[in-house]
């Protein structure tokens, strides 16, 4: 049996494709996605996390908004990420006045993955303490 193929997923894709403000590019990327095959693509935790910082200050795309677009990406079967981890971040960045890699460090503690967070960020010591 074949070996199925696996290609990764870099941020400027995932956005051209959501902003559609590129139409060659858009639609280039909607038809990587609408041709894979489920979990072929892998999206790495850096580029999900990249795509909400730019969506949230470069675009200015509301907080709500990006969390919604993000949580679509994680839902999409045609990725491999760690499903469980970035959902907990969804869900933290959407509950929180926190920024995307607050989120998914808490997240990271909340699933027991280190012992100790080190930040001087006095809203996420107050975060953690409220875990």
């Amino acid at each position: 049996m074949p070996k199925k193929k696996i290609a990764l997923v870099n941020t400027n894709v995932i956005l051209r494709f959501l902003l559609e403000d590129h139409p060659t590019q858009a639609s280039q990327a909607k038809t990587w996605f609408n041709q894979a095959l489920p979990k072929s693509l892998v999206l790495p935790d850096a580029v999900l996390l990249e795509i909400g910082y730019v969506l949230l200050s470069v675009y200015q795309v509301p907080k709500v908004r990006v969390s919604r677009l993000l949580s679509s990406i994680v839902a999409d079967k045609v990725f491999v990420l760690d499903y469980q981890l970035m959902n907990l971040t969804l869900s933290i960045f959407a509950q929180q006045t926190l920024s995307l890699i607050d989120a998914y460090l808490l997240a990271q503690m909340k699933m027991g993955r280190a012992e100790k967070l080190l930040s001087f960020d006095r809203k996420l010591q107050k975060a953690l303490i409220n875990l």
